[in-house]
């Protein structure tokens, strides 16, 4: 019977009450589970091979265990007061192996512009590289099979690719893998 009165706003972590022991328990359970989940140890020791169905299935067992990139993003801003929105595989490298944290969009850039960087392509190889990009900015992965699905398979998909960068997408790609989660420097 009494008038409501406003105390405070506290923002709550899953079950936990601050930022930093969300991160820690976060770290806590890739420690632990990094040998029991293929694609964890993937992510920890070879990015490069982690396949997007891979990443999937790494997603949903983390969103299982409470964690997800959105819940991790505003937990380092709230603790480090790091304005970064990271994917989840770089938070992994981060708190696993001690990478920096860089931010998805970034590692994305610097991967296309070591691709950019061999040699001189044309405009229409350019503008696939393009494409490349924007897949990598909604996806954190890009293999050969995955240029035989949507949105490339309307396009001739990799066989059809490869021909135009002259039988040499697969090193593409790999240089789009091995870039995308080595340190921006």
């Amino acid at each position: 019977e009494q008038e409501d009165v406003f105390i405070a706003m506290d923002r709550g972590y899953g079950d936990y009450e601050k930022p930093e022991d969300y991160l820690e328990s976060f770290e806590t359970y890739i420690k632990e589970n990094q040998n029991k989940i293929e694609a964890l140890r993937l992510v920890c020791t070879r990015p490069s091979e982690l396949s997007r169905e891979a990443l999937k299935q790494l997603r949903l067992e983390l969103d299982r265990a409470g964690f997800n990139a959105q819940a991790l993003n505003t937990a380092w801003k709230d603790a480090k007061n790091e304005d970064i929105v990271a994917d989840i595989i770089s938070y992994i490298r981060t708190l696993t192996i001690g990478s920096s944290l860089i931010s998805h969009e970034d590692r994305v850039r610097n991967a296309i512009r070591k691709v950019r960087g061999i040699q001189r392509w044309t405009t229409r190889q350019s503008k696939w590289i393009d494409r490349f990009e924007a897949q990598l900015l909604k996806e954190s992965v890009i293999h050969k099979e995955d240029l035989d699905q949507a949105p490339f398979k309307n396009e001739g998909g990799y066989s059809r690719l490869n021909k135009l960068f002259e039988n040499r997408l697969d090193d593409i790609l790999s240089v789009i893998n091995d870039n995308l989660y080595q340190d921006v420097g």
